[in-house]
């Protein structure tokens, strides 16, 4: 199956397919691909969603021994990607370091996760800022700690989040003076917000350490889940580097949970994505994916809400924060886009005895008080699916 990247943004365009191919072709093929690449690398006029990579391709060329004049180059952007790593980790440890005091239970996610679990070199994958979830019923004193230890959220917020706040957005981002920057998240997916959305996430997750404080880490078959959707959704910033993640993830654990997978991707009606995804790693990248769970999810039916839902969440031309200026403006998509998510949000929280009205949802959209920021940048919360 061809995946042109003008209809599926998530996927690598030519340019970027050609790079994944250095990073992740099987013995024998990556100092063929690696020489040819290089040969035709402007690497003054890269890409950024490209330099993102280039460590990974630094990595596999060193390992194979590979000579060319721009490898010191490539080695010198590896090296600035391990200096900002190793800062976003040393600003990072005393507010790690306090919730675990507060007895607050912390899962690292993203980037921060990969790097802890399966990146074997802190330089091989550039991060944006340090992501950690703490439980729903836990997110306020979790803000009152990141407040004392001076970092700021990125949107003024009241003393606690209300009630519908918690149910409209999956996470908020704070900075401290040198301008780092941390996630917080109260849910994994921005699909699934209501109060139990992740009990079934934490009670998988999996003991690990961070710079010698205990963390927790997501199931890895939640780790491939959360991958994908995190990089089908629409971005401006193309975030490709779910493939060379989630093939990692998938070759590093040969004993993955793939019926947990699937199974998870069932309940939280996201069959489409996991689907699309895998079927996308082992016909463009050759990944080991068994063929009987390929097999599986082709075969679960698929409802006409969920085609529209993945229509709308992963094309382009369809960004929830486009403004009159912006030519992918479109006043009924964007509609469609927050209608989706209210019903998806609606229909969590009832589970939970909650009700979510239209209201409610608006009004944490929309409306300017108590935090005149909130409109835009709670939406961003619920879509910031970028980092």
């Amino acid at each position: 199956m061809i995946y042109p990247s003008d209809k599926c943004p998530w996927a690598a365009t030519p340019v970027q397919k050609q790079l994944l191919d250095v990073v992740l072709a099987p013995e024998g093929y990556a100092s063929e691909n690696g020489l040819a690449w290089l040969n035709s690398l402007d690497i003054a006029n890269q890409q950024e969603v490209l330099n993102r990579l280039l460590p990974m391709v630094h990595e596999r060329l060193r390992s194979k021994a590979v000579e060319h004049p721009l490898m010191e180059k490539i080695k010198g952007v590896r090296r600035k990607v391990w200096s900002r790593n190793q800062l976003l980790f040393k600003h990072a440890t005393p507010i790690i370091q306090a919730l675990r005091d507060a007895g607050i239970p912390l899962m690292l996610l993203k980037g921060t996760a990969m790097m802890t679990q399966y990146y074997e070199d802190t330089g091989l994958r550039a991060m944006g800022d340090v992501d950690l979830m703490v439980p729903f019923n836990d997110v306020d004193q979790a803000i009152d700690l990141l407040r004392k230890n001076g970092w700021k959220p990125e949107i003024p917020l009241p003393a606690r989040l209300t009630q519908d706040m918690k149910l409209c957005a999956h996470a908020i981002g704070f900075t401290e003076p040198s301008g780092l920057s941390i996630d917080l998240h109260w849910h994994l997916l921005h699909f699934c917000l209501h109060p139990q959305a992740d009990r079934s996430f934490w009670e998988a997750s999996e003991a690990s350490t961070f710079a010698q404080r205990d963390v927790r880490i997501l199931n890895p078959a939640d780790q491939l889940l959360h991958l994908i959707v995190h990089g089908l959704v629409w971005c401006v910033t193309p975030t490709i580097r779910w493939i060379p993640d989630a093939c990692i993830v998938i070759r590093k654990t040969p004993g993955l949970d793939w019926n947990r997978l699937i199974a998870e991707a069932r309940e939280r009606k996201l069959v489409l994505f996991v689907r699309t995804a895998l079927n996308y790693l082992a016909e463009s990248f050759a990944v080991p994916i068994p063929s009987q769970v390929l097999h599986a999810l082709n075969s679960l039916p698929v409802t006409t809400r969920e085609r529209n839902e993945f229509a709308a969440f992963t094309q382009l031309r369809l960004s929830p924060f486009s403004t009159p200026l912006q030519i992918d403006y479109s006043v009924p998509l964007a509609a469609r886009l927050r209608y989706y998510t209210y019903r998806r949000n609606a229909e969590g929280a009832a589970r939970c005895g909650i009700k979510l009205t239209i209201f409610g949802f608006l009004r944490v959209h929309y409306n300017k008080e108590p935090t005149r920021n909130w409109r835009s940048t709670s939406w961003n919360a619920s879509f910031a699916v970028c980092g």
